[in-house]
């Protein structure tokens, strides 16, 4: 997966480098930075949860991590958590991205099919159930989409990497899986417009960011393809 970024990196407009305020600067964000100024993009440093640092450290943290990761054309401190600073993000990319062709009608909203999005939002819903224990290890897979009259049958698999993250997933007497299902259901039934039956699996799949078939199964269809 970080290959993978690394080998977009010269084709994007904009470079968004987000950290840690708080945390010195590690080996592979200096990395990253790096490659970075090769290309001929903006390059943005995005400073996240400046919530957790007292405001008379800002400056320093910010000196430091320009002296240490080179330049960038903005920097931007921000609060993920409440908000502080998100809009000036979104500025600074709407002020410089060109203007390009309309590829899609006003009225289409994604080019992306319903299953993928599900999935997304079946994931959605572990990140924030299980917050900072499980997310970054989680996959999800529609395994199977039946529409039928009275409503949408929808499997899912949710994979994980370890025996405690799919017990974290469960929960108590398959407490957390519920909530989760819960929650993604009234998020599909709202996208699609239909009342929606959905079934969850998890399963435990060790390293599957590192195996190319696995990362396959999550790409939209029409988008199989290597990633070595």
């Amino acid at each position: 997966m970080v290959n993978t970024a690394i080998a977009a990196i010269s084709e994007v407009d904009i470079i968004l480098l987000m950290v840690e305020a708080g945390n010195k600067t590690s080996g592979i964000e200096k990395f990253i930075a790096n490659k970075a100024a090769e290309t001929n993009s903006k390059r943005f440093l995005v400073i996240n949860k400046i919530d957790r640092v007292a405001k008379e450290s800002l400056l320093p943290e910010i000196e430091e991590r320009l002296g240490s990761m080179g330049s960038f054309d903005e920097v931007a401190p921000i609060s993920a958590l409440n908000g502080d600073g998100v809009d000036v993000i979104e500025k600074l990319v709407m002020q410089s991205l060109s203007p390009g062709p309309h590829y899609y009608s006003e009225d289409v909203f994604t080019d992306q099919p319903e299953r993928f999005i599900a999935a997304e939002m079946i994931r959605e819903q572990v990140f924030i159930m299980t917050h900072e224990e499980v997310p970054y290890a989680t996959a999800v897979v529609v395994e199977e989409w039946d529409e039928r009259p009275e409503r949408v049958l929808i499997r899912a698999r949710i994979y994980i990497e370890t025996a405690g993250q799919k017990a974290i997933v469960i929960g108590h007497r398959g407490d957390m899986i519920k909530k989760i299902g819960t929650e993604a259901r009234k998020s599909i039934e709202k996208m699609i417009g239909a009342k929606v039956y959905l079934d969850l699996f998890v399963s435990i799949s060790p390293k599957w960011r590192r195996n190319d078939a696995m990362l396959n199964l999550l790409l939209p269809s029409g988008e199989k393809k290597s990633l070595s």
